[in-house]
């Protein structure tokens, strides 16, 4: 949980819609966070029913339009055509782990603008365009953080390396 979010607004108006202590409210989102990251990596929470997201934050799934309707008025949940729902933001709001499994598998965080009635325009897997550049810090990451290569192209690799260093070297 980031520190911000323990007494962010959003948090506050969470615990008066479901009428809950704000430690509650706040274990909620916990929760959700970390169900997004297990169950929807990607943010695109509505794959799953209202009761099961509910369970998977220990809500009761009997209630669970409730829950749904007060994460959604409260901002934490996007409605969305394409994905039914969304969490906010999830690409902010993601741990380093998912962001590196994301990136890993090669996909793309769903985003939505909730201010818009259009659905999410996003082509399937593509990268939103703000995303699109690698930070100079991720270039040239060293092997043991990037792609594993396989034994071919890694013994492609040292082949090369070995015969500019040979022509260098005469």
């Amino acid at each position: 949980m980031k520190r911000t979010a323990i007494d962010h607004p959003k948090i506050r108006r969470l615990a008066r819609l479901l009428n809950v202590p704000q430690y509650a409210a706040v274990g909620i989102l916990e929760c959700l966070w970390h169900f997004t990251a297990r169950h929807a990596i990607r943010g695109d929470l509505g794959k799953w029913p209202d009761d099961e997201i509910a369970d998977g934050v220990h809500w009761p799934a009997d209630d669970a339009e409730r829950l749904i309707g007060a994460l959604v008025s409260c901002r934490l949940v996007d409605r969305c055509e394409a994905h039914r729902l969304v969490v906010h933001d999830w690409h902010e709001h993601a741990d380093e782990s998912t962001k590196k499994t994301v990136r890993k598998h090669g996909l793309a965080f769903v985003t939505t603008t909730p201010h818009e009635a259009e659905p999410d325009t996003a082509a399937e897997g593509s990268v939103p365009e703000q995303f699109q550049n690698v930070p100079e810090s991720f270039q040239n990451v060293p092997e043991q953080f990037g792609n594993v290569r396989d034994s071919q192209s890694q013994s492609q690799s040292q082949s090369q390396s070995q015969s500019q260093s040979q022509s260098q070297s005469q």
